[in-house]
């Protein structure tokens, strides 16, 4: 199993970020956004100790190693000074949840992500993110750009700076994008999110919605999902947050129904003292036949001086509990992550001496004044790059003049710039390397990036 995703409750939600679309043909995986719920309470409980990233380093690029097989890698593009920062392990991943209710940033502020994984013998790329953002560095359009589709996620904030409404498109028809489906946000006085919903534009109706409830202290304690089904709403799933006299959370109980058979888990947690970050963790599944919790996995978490996770020991229940692993971080000067290793337990009390993982993570320096002196610059976003018959162009301009010159300076090709989502014939550009270059009709605003056209 994939190192972080067994490391740290904190760490589940991410995987999914960079291994799948948020939204897939109509489908919400409740569990996931219960899991991200979960993410950002430890996020907010753990903020004020750690430590985040040094000012001129951004994270770039990330590879996980299992037995000496790279297994997936990730590359992170960033331009107008953008960088990224870091209060835990989710946050060196993509953690980009359009609908999540705790975050509308991104702690990777990247224009492009680029993923690749191992199959058939070999690294393949599986698909790329692109990202557009607003002046405050929110983002207000995804796409997540594979092989053989598009979805893009088109974004809309409420005065308060939250997310109101989030409109989902595909390309799986011509491979233009089709509007499927508008998810609607409402939130109290606190600006705490109480329910959103979905309305599928192709059936024209309410399918989802989603309600939270919170304590007097602001804490979540409950989400409930409900579907639309034979003309009333279904409640499908359901997650309860207990949480302590200090507002740390120890306890959260889940329980959904896929088809006829209902599901329970829970999980609990412990703490040291006064620390705000959980030492130990247990997860548990309800076993109908036998009526009684059955355990599964168990975490304890230590950590540095810093705040920062040092070591994380991985425990299993079959008929009592073994230990499975230790997984050791290894941080910088500037309390950035470098690498976590796997070691496998050999029993007698003894660990392997060799990881059989190892996640890396890669930095660049970088200057965050430069987004202060491009300011005046439209946001810009090409794909697929390289390009072959089409390039398809993502812009915070609403119009102006779209060119494309070669490395010679000579322009090849020149259209008005109509709407903010804009696709290019490309098929007779000889192959090679060229800029394209956007700006509004007095040419106050401009920006150029560079593709290959195959």
């Amino acid at each position: 199993m994939k190192l972080f995703t067994q490391t740290l409750l904190l760490a589940i939600a991410f995987q999914s970020a960079t291994a799948a679309p948020l939204v897939r043909k109509n489908k919400k995986n409740e569990n996931a956004t219960h899991k991200e719920i979960l993410q950002g309470i430890f996020q907010q409980q753990s903020r004020a100790a750690s430590k985040t990233t040094a000012q001129q380093k951004r994270l770039i690029g990330s590879s996980y190693t299992a037995n000496s097989q790279i297994q997936d890698s990730n590359y992170y593009h960033y331009s107008n000074g953008r960088g990224s920062s870091h209060t835990d392990l989710s946050s060196y991943f993509d953690n980009f949840y359009a609908t999540s209710i705790n975050n509308t940033t991104k702690n990777i502020l990247s224009d492009t992500n680029t993923n690749w994984q191992y199959y058939n013998g070999g690294l393949n790329k599986t698909h790329d993110d692109f990202f557009v953002y607003d002046a405050s560095n929110r983002v207000i359009n995804h796409i997540y750009s594979a092989t053989s589709y598009n979805l893009q996620h088109s974004i809309v904030y409420n005065s308060a700076g939250t997310i109101a409404q989030i409109t989902t498109s595909d390309s799986f028809v011509n491979n233009i994008f089709i509007p499927q489906q508008i998810i609607y946000m409402t939130y109290n006085a606190q600006n705490k999110r109480t329910a959103d919903s979905t309305f599928d534009l192709i059936k024209n109706k309410s399918e989802y919605k989603r309600k939270y409830t919170y304590n007097a202290a602001g804490n979540i304690t409950s989400f409930k999902a409900y579907q639309f089904q034979n003309n009333n709403w279904v409640q499908t799933y359901e997650a309860i947050y207990s949480f302590d006299g200090s507002d740390r959370l120890i306890l959260n109980n889940t329980s959904y129904t896929l088809g006829t058979t209902l599901y329970q888990n829970k999980d609990s947690f412990a703490y040291i003292g006064t620390n705000t970050k959980p030492y130990y963790e247990a997860s548990f599944s309800w076993d109908a036949g036998l009526s009684l919790w059955q355990a599964e996995d168990a975490y304890t978490h230590y950590y540095n001086t810093a705040g920062l996770i040092d070591t994380t020991y991985i425990y299993r229940y079959t008929t009592q509990w073994d230990t499975i692993e230790r997984n050791v971080h290894t941080y910088d000067a500037n309390g950035l992550l470098q690498r976590v290793n796997g070691y496998l337990y050999n029993g007698n009390g003894n660990f392997a001496t060799t990881p059989y993982d190892q996640t890396t993570m890669y930095y660049q320096d970088y200057d965050p004044l430069t987004i202060q002196q491009q300011s005046n610059k439209a946001l810009l976003s090409l794909y697929p790059n390289p390009a072959k018959n089409t390039l398809s162009i993502q812009t915070t301009l609403q119009s102006g003049n779209i060119t494309i010159t070669n490395m010679n300076g000579q322009t090849v090709h020149s259209e008005p710039l109509s709407r903010q989502h804009q696709t290019i014939n490309t098929q007779y550009l000889p192959a090679g390397n060229y800029i394209l270059t956007i700006f509004n009709q007095d040419k106050t605003q401009t920006t150029h990036q560079q593709f290959v056209k195959q």
